[in-house]
């Protein structure tokens, strides 16, 4: 295929999926599920595909969409409470782990349910062992989220980079199962 057909077909998913998830961010509840239709894209590189795996696992993203939105609001309501120092500080604490658990939610439970058949229980458990079995893998998809939400809230246009970034998440945790994967075989 020639180069220029190739940037085209790159540009042309990128709008599509920007304005996926830009339509479901705005309804705000459905937009785990948006990410979880961009991540299986990016697995399959057809649209087909994604709307198969919403298909497939509509009860456990629904049950995520929930946990991720109460997450979330509670990140907001603890965001609002501030008394005193000692307070602040249990706050911060808080807020961060709030961040850090909504942050789980989007790395490994999207690839899993793409690859693995699974229920609830298993899926935490998988993300679990994941993000502890891989910490290094888990600890740069922090970093990457934390660059992007600080430059989506400082800059505007860091907004164009959240395609890429769920791109650079999904091919982190379909490689780590993959390592995975190819441990238990040896075994």
């Amino acid at each position: 295929m020639k180069l220029y057909i190739r940037i085209g077909n790159y540009i042309f998913d990128y709008i599509v999926l920007s304005l996926i998830l830009f339509v479901l961010g705005f309804l705000v509840v459905p937009i785990y599920i948006g990410f979880v239709m961009v991540v299986a894209y990016f697995h399959n590189d057809t649209f087909k595909y994604m709307f198969k795996v919403v298909k497939e696992n509509i009860k456990l993203l629904i049950i995520l969409t929930l946990i991720s939105l109460f997450l979330g609001l509670m990140m907001l309501l603890v965001s609002q409470i501030n008394d005193t120092d000692i307070l602040r500080i249990f706050n911060n604490f808080v807020l961060v782990v709030l961040a850090l658990s909504i942050m789980s939610l989007l790395f490994y439970p999207p690839m899993i349910l793409i690859q693995m058949r699974v229920n609830f229980k298993e899926l935490i458990q998988n993300t679990l062992y994941l993000s502890l079995r891989y910490i290094k893998e888990t600890l740069f998809m922090i970093l990457l989220t934390s660059i992007v939400i600080y430059m989506s809230i400082y800059a505007i246009w860091g907004l164009l980079l959240v395609v890429p970034w769920i791109q650079s998440i999904s091919y982190i945790s379909n490689q780590v199962l993959l390592k995975e994967k190819d441990k238990r075989r040896n075994i």
